[in-house]
Parts: structure tokens; sequence; C-alpha cells
């Protein structure tokens, strides 16, 4: 189990730094040795894990990724990840990174001219080793052809089962290590959530595909079946789905976002249970099930979003074309390379009640229109 700091970023809303501090320290006294940040996460959340961690340096793997700064535009140029990882090593008060992790594409940029910049920065001591995360499936390939990145970082929980098709086959035939975000559904796995829940201003979760229509129905359904599942072997849901995350032999680290002392130690916990495989396949009938409901309903749903006006509301518009595009990548309808400028496009605009921010949205409806028929 590795503790991430993405929540640090504000994109789940306020958190209080003293208690978050005192559970990182505690971590490292339970055990736990891999931390994870990013530059897109800001300056301060790089120096915050810096300053907290630099006495235990030595005893910790220590993980930050490069390719969005403040701009909110990819950028894998040479320069830029060289100077990137300067302004990394600084603000973490550290001479070296273990793990330097691609964070998000850049297309504009030619995979061989990042590699090489990778590649300088290990031959220099700088970083240790490197890897590639949110990335398209042929894009990570073209790194495992041109590079020799360590492990990819992928998307992975009991309500978020993609990577088996995709990222597994990789780091099998690629001997790549997969860290897995997000294994606990970004919190809709711990059973405090419903349909009636509301997020706080400014929390990502609001317009995040797995929180929206049919798929929150499916979550709901696989995080009732994993507390009902727990319950027999006196374990916590929470506990249930990291286990079932590390039980599967592709995966390295289990990253997990906790924010107190005892979220971190349910989940610390979770590393020490061995699954039964009766109970491994009655989850994985529970998630196939659910998959397959949810598969039955989702193409005539979003047929029938992206064929209405785009809402008023221009954050509930953008949350609508970001579950659509969810939907129409996962259904084969388009793929990621299509749409993914245009996404990053919408989600780096500031002001969303822009003109220019509703014509792209419609640009990016249109789009949709064409390929779900």
């Amino acid at each position: 189990v590795g503790i991430g700091t993405y929540s640090l970023s504000g994109a789940y809303g306020k958190k209080n730094l003293d208690e978050f501090r005192e559970m990182l320290l505690c971590a490292v006294e339970k055990g736990v040795r891999f931390f994870d940040t990013s530059e897109t996460y800001g300056d301060e959340t790089e120096q915050f894990l810096g300053n907290t961690l630099k006495e235990v340096r030595k005893e910790i793997f220590l993980c930050t990724k490069v390719g969005m700064k403040g701009s909110k535009k990819p950028d894998l140029s040479y320069e830029s990840v060289r100077q990137s990882c300067e302004k990394s090593l600084k603000n973490l008060l550290t001479e070296y990174i273990d793990l330097y992790m691609i964070h998000f594409d850049d297309p504009q940029t030619p995979v061989e001219e990042t590699v090489q910049a990778l590649s300088d920065l290990q031959s220099e001591g700088k970083i240790r080793h490197y890897g590639v995360s949110h990335l398209p499936i042929n894009r990570i390939r073209e790194y495992c052809e041109r590079g020799n990145p360590y492990v990819v970082m992928a998307e992975f929980s009991a309500v978020s089962t993609a990577a088996k098709e995709t990222v597994f086959p990789i780091c099998r035939n690629n001997a790549l290590k997969m860290i897995a975000f997000s294994v606990t559904g970004r919190g809709i796995l711990t059973g405090s959530f419903d349909r009636e829940r509301r997020f706080e201003h400014g929390d990502i979760r609001m317009m995040d595909p797995l929180f929206q229509r049919e798929k929150l129905d499916c979550a709901l359904a696989i995080s009732e079946k994993l507390e009902e599942l727990s319950r027999k072997i006196g374990v916590t849901r929470v506990q249930l789905a990291i286990a079932w995350a590390l039980s599967h032999s592709e995966v390295w680290i289990a990253l997990t976002g906790p924010s107190t002392i005892s979220h971190m130690m349910e989940n610390v916990q979770a590393q020490r249970i061995k699954l039964e495989a009766d109970l491994k396949k009655e989850i994985n009938e529970a998630i196939r099930e659910q998959q397959n409901s949810l598969r039955n309903k989702q193409e005539e749903s979003v047929r029938n979003l992206v064929s209405s006006r785009l809402p008023a509301d221009p954050s509930q518009a953008l949350s609508d074309m970001v579950y659509a595009v969810e939907t129409a990548i996962e259904i084969g309808k388009i793929s990621e390379e299509q749409v993914i400028e245009s996404v990053m496009t919408l989600l780096s605009m500031k002001d969303k009640a822009s003109v220019r921010f509703r014509e792209e949205l419609e640009q990016l409806r249109l789009l949709l229109v064409k390929h779900l028929g």
C-alpha cells in the first residue's frame, strides 16, 4: 500500500495540513514506504511532502510526476522535462527521485525526445526509474518500444476494471510493474456515499463520471456487495476493496489517499488480507453482473445525452460531456486520442462562462454525435 497526495491539490476540498503531516509520519512508522506526488498538484504539495519526510528520506521510495505545469497544457519536451525535474528535486529537498512518472501525454512532443530526457536524468543520478501514467494505450506501447519504463500507473478498482483488458497485458508483455490508483473508487467504496451525497464546491468528483448516472448506480451496487462480503471475514469494505486490487499479480502498489491516521491504518492493514479463491470469485462475479447491466444501459443513455442541447449551466454541461466522452471510449465508439486534446483544453479553461468555452463544448458534443450515430 502506498500513499498519494492528490487531495492536497484541493481536488477533494480543503485538508487539515497538521493532521495530514501526522498521518504521513505515522505511515512511515507503520512501514509504508511508497509516497506519491506530482508537479501538477502544485509546488506547495511537493514542498509539503519534502519537508515532512526529509528526515526519513533514505527510508522511503519517492515518486513524483511531470507533464503539466501552471499552464495546464502538457509539455514533455526535452528542456521542459529537465527543468521540471530540477524544480521537483528542489521542492522535495532531495538529490534524487526514486520514480519519475510521465503524468499526462503531450501529443506535440515525440516519445523519443521525452525518453532521451528521462534517460539523461537517469544517467546523471537525478532519477532512479521512470514510468508512465494517464496515457492512451498506444502511447504506453510506444514508450515501451522506445524507452525502458519501470512502471505504469493506471486506475484500477472494483468499480473501474478496464485496466485488466488494457494495461495488464502490457505489463505482462514488457515486465512492467503496475501502480493502481483510485483503488477505493475515489471514496465510493468506503460506504460513505449514496445518491444524495453532495460535494463541497471545487471537489473534482462533482464532474467525475463514476459519480454520475448509471455508473453511480453500478458502483453503489458493487460497494454494497463488498460490504456484505467483508462482514463475513471480519474486515471493512475498504480493506476488502484494497485487498482485491492487490490480489492481482500485476499490481505492485495500491495507491491510497488517506488524510487521517485512522484511515491510513485501515488501508495499511488491508495488505495483510489474503483473499481466498472462492471469495475473489464471488467478488468478480458481482462486478461482472453489474458491468453487464451497465453496458446494456450506457449506449442509449449517452446517445440521448449528446443528442440534447447543452445545459445552460456550464459546470453541468462540462460534467455531461466528460461523462459522454468516457462512456463513448469505453463502449468503443471513439478513441481516447480523438478527444483527449479537446477535453484537456476544456478542463484548463478558467472562464467557464466564456463564449469560447461554450463553443469548445459544442464542438465536442457534435464530434460525439457523429461517432455515436
